[in-house]
């Protein structure tokens, strides 16, 4: 029979994996950590989960009915102690997670004070499978006090509360979830278009081993599309439907997240666009030579963007178009960076200008990239999700797109 702690864990888990979904960040599958000398105990739930460069282990710690702030502190102790036993050799940052229903603001705030008093730099958080999720790492950049991620309670489901339809259809587009719209999307399209396998998909698992993300995260994503009129299953295939109106909700969802900066080469050769290819060129040279010495520091992936990889693709159709290159540095400041690819800031407009993009979707943008000639180029979906809507005569280049790779030309209606 399983247990009320089970019961809490196994809802926290749930919880906890859907807010980070929802947030960005790549989550597998919970496991069981097995503790030396705990024969007969219950084994602790792991979540490892991950963004960009920033890699936890969330060690969840239950307490079932109104716990006091002792039992929650010995959980919070006892996550903080096996994590950082058992997450050294896996290479990810531990966190210790207490789970209780109801915990309050009052309750978060004293279990912060006592996990400072313990241990300053460790990264803690709290979950409330009915409300709230708050995740603190000290040696985070982003966030007051360590703030890393907050949440609050989950409103209704769109089925049971139709104002709630625009937050649920939202959440099919996080990152993780625009890259395996790309790999359900890829057999329909050119393989120099676009990276993903293109094995056959049957079912989730099928759909996670050609995606690399966990099943857990699959099923969520698929159910979502099937809520949504978007897809067919089958005992052989998955297949989706309504793809025009899929590709609507997408663009609609994406539109105006893009951040852009305008920089300029330090020595300008009077091509920016072909300067812009050689940096690139050389940049991922680099890279996959420091991938090949094993795991360590490495450098970010960039890419081309926009009208410039659409004439990489061979898709181009607007001439003097703005240049845009992907750069996954999250860093805010830049500056660093930028000094080290012979790049700065400006603010006045040149003829030289180039525009660097963070991505909001990373994981989408450069998992889907494809390389021409050398230059890692982002790939033919991503190149349409980013020109469609821009005023530079974006709407021809996406129709363009659209009429080349001949997307909607079957069932896309």
């Amino acid at each position: 029979m399983t247990s009320k702690i089970q019961l809490l864990l196994s809802a926290a888990s749930t919880r906890l994996s859907g807010v980070l979904e929802g947030e960005g960040w790549t989550v597998d599958d919970p496991v069981e950590l097995e503790v030396d000398g705990a024969r007969g105990s219950r084994h602790p739930t792991v979540i490892p989960f991950g963004r960009a460069n920033d890699r936890y282990e969330a060690h969840l710690r239950g307490a079932v009915g109104s716990a006091g702030f002792d039992t929650l502190r010995r959980a919070l102790a006892d996550g903080l102690l096996t994590g950082q036993a058992a997450s050294r050799e896996r290479g990810r940052r531990p966190m210790a997670i207490v789970v209780a229903t109801p915990i309050s603001a009052a309750m978060i705030e004293r279990l912060g004070e006592y996990c400072r008093w313990v241990d300053g730099e460790a990264a803690w958080g709290v979950v409330d499978p009915h409300g709230i999720v708050s995740l603190f790492d000290p040696q985070h950049a982003e966030g007051g006090a360590g703030a890393l991620l907050s949440a609050e309670p989950a409103a209704d489901s769109a089925r049971t509360n139709p104002a709630a339809q625009p937050a649920a259809r939202a959440k099919l587009f996080t990152d993780l979830r625009q890259w395996m719209l790309k790999v359900l999307l890829a057999p329909r399209v050119d393989e120099d278009l676009l990276t993903a396998d293109r094995g056959p998909i049957r079912n989730a698992t099928d759909l996670a081993d050609r995606a690399r993300v966990s099943t857990s995260m699959v099923s969520r994503f698929l159910a979502d599309l099937e809520d949504h009129g978007f897809l067919e299953r089958s005992t052989r295939s998955l297949r989706l439907v309504r793809l025009r109106d899929l590709l609507d909700a997408w663009r609609s969802d994406t539109v105006g997240q893009a951040r852009d900066v305008r920089v300029r080469f330090d020595l300008p050769s009077g091509d920016p666009a072909k300067q812009l290819r050689r940096l690139l060129e050389l940049e991922s040279k680099e890279r996959r030579r420091q991938l090949e010495q094993g795991p360590g520091h490495r450098r970010p992936w960039m890419c081309l963007g926009l009208f410039e990889a659409c004439r990489s693709l061979g898709l181009g159709h607007v001439l003097g178009g703005p240049i845009h290159f992907y750069h996954e540095d999250p860093d805010t400041t830049l500056t660093p960076r930028l000094d080290s690819l012979g790049l700065h800031r400006v603010d006045d407009r040149s003829a030289q200008d180039i525009y660097l993009r963070r991505p909001t979707a990373p994981q989408s943008v450069f998992r889907g990239a494809v390389v021409r000639d050398g230059v890692p180029t982002a790939d033919v979906l991503q190149c349409w999700l980013d020109v469609v809507d821009h005023p530079t005569r974006g709407a021809e280049q996406a129709q363009e797109i659209m009429e080349r790779i001949g997307l909607l030309d079957e069932g896309g209606s």
